[in-house]
């Protein structure tokens, strides 16, 4: 059985294929570089249907994110990174 798209489904489906403009990408990044609204906007947008290359993108940034994160974690527990002294004597008094 043929299946029949509409003209609406057609313009969907051509917005979700278009590439993001060099513009677009250095915005994101921007928006993506605030730290609560850039996470919040980056798990919007890499589960969103809108905009294939925009969802790409921001699962890339969000991969990074985590990446960088765990890397900072580990890197503070194993004391490369000096926590000032103030902080990690109220870590030590737990």
């Amino acid at each position: 059985m043929a299946k029949h798209f509409s003209e609406q489904d057609n313009k969907i489906q051509e917005e979700a294929s278009e590439g993001l403009s060099t513009a677009a990408y250095f915005w994101y990044l921007v928006l993506y570089c605030i730290p609560v609204v850039g996470l919040i906007f980056s798990i919007i947008f890499s589960v969103s249907k809108k905009n294939e290359a925009r969802r790409h993108f921001s699962r890339a940034v969000l991969i990074l994110k985590i990446i960088c994160d765990v890397v900072i974690c580990l890197l503070v527990v194993f004391d490369v990174i000096a926590i000032p002294a103030g902080v990690s004597s109220m870590l030590a008094l737990g």
